[in-house]
């Protein structure tokens, strides 16, 4: 799968700006877009908490700004988020913060109930419906307005090719979000209070190596398994991450090589699944069995892309 001008990185909060621009210089020719949310720390602003107190550091507006800037000035596509809260005051202040900067998002990630207030701010915007959105059934595909430009798939649908099939023939534009840090089944409550739980039942169901397995895309699998139904862009999950994570997640799927990965660090394993409690678990990883597990998954397949 040729990655070059199909990944959809997300604005680093704990990055300084020199750190920032020193790995889109490197991989730009992979990059297709920017996508972030106002650099405010206000919590209903950002789908993760930990982005409100990264934004509370002091120079980390400026230093967003400055990273916001430079990719634009290196071609890449500017997405706004508004898609962290049902709140539509707090939707329009994110609209309006970016309006009153000047900032003119190509494009606007967005719940469905926002799709009309980010129409009348930015007209011209191509407008993504956000994968907080929980399209999870061919129900909810047929469901998605029009208005919409494109849709985010991840969590369960990550292996869904009839989904981006379907999607296509909708006339939607179709992005993958490949290591997002949600359980599949999670409701999301916006809070984060059900994460816990909702981890610790699935581990009981599935066991470690299966969760982690049906829950993330390696490089090697994004490389072999998508060539039937490849989806237009790739989204990455990288908002609350330091330097060498954000490097590492853009390099592992570019270059490849997960086990060459691993065996420098065995914190390589938070690049493909972004979960937070897999992290005492890396430890009991292993690539190999880890591996023949996706294949199993991948065999069991229905073409909608249920797990058997």
């Amino acid at each position: 799968m040729d990655l070059r001008r199909r990944i959809s990185i997300g604005l680093p909060a704990a990055l300084e700006f020199e750190e920032f621009r020193s790995v889109v210089s490197e991989f730009e020719e992979y990059l297709y877009g920017l996508y972030f949310s106002p650099p405010l720390p206000i919590a209903a602003m950002h789908t993760r908490l930990v982005l409100t107190s990264l934004y509370a550091r002091e120079g980390a507006e400026r230093d967003a700004l400055r990273c916001i800037d430079f990719a634009r000035s290196r071609g890449l596509r500017l997405e706004l988020a508004i898609n962290a809260t049902d709140d539509a005051r707090t939707a329009q202040a994110a609209l309006d913060y970016a309006f009153d900067r000047g900032i003119e998002p190509e494009e606007i990630v967005a719940l469905e109930s926002f799709g009309e207030l980010a129409r009348a701010r930015f007209p011209d915007a191509r407008l993504v419906y956000s994968y907080n959105n929980c399209v999870r059934s061919v129900e909810a595909i047929e469901a998605i307005p029009d208005s919409f430009d494109d849709v985010v798939l991840g969590g369960a649908c990550i292996r869904h090719r009839a989904f981006v099939d379907r999607l296509r023939e909708r006339g939607f534009g179709t992005r993958l979000l490949v290591n997002n840090g949600c359980s599949f089944d999670c409701g999301w409550c916006r809070e984060s209070v059900l994460c816990a739980p909702t981890f610790e039942a699935n581990l009981a169901r599935e066991g470690v190596a299966r969760l982690y397995a049906l829950q993330s895309i390696l490089p090697e699998e994004l490389a072999d398994r998508y060539e039937a139904s490849p989806p237009d862009l790739i989204k990455l999950s990288t908002r609350p991450s330091d330097r060498s994570t954000f490097r590492g997640m853009i390099a592992s799927y570019v270059e490849g090589g997960a086990s060459s990965w691993i065996s420098r660090d065995a914190e390589a394993w938070r690049f493909w699944c972004r979960l937070s409690h897999f992290i005492p678990y890396f430890g009991e990883l292993e690539l190999g069995a880890i591996t023949d597990i996706k294949d199993a998954i991948w065999e069991g397949l229905t073409f909608e892309g249920t797990v058997s």
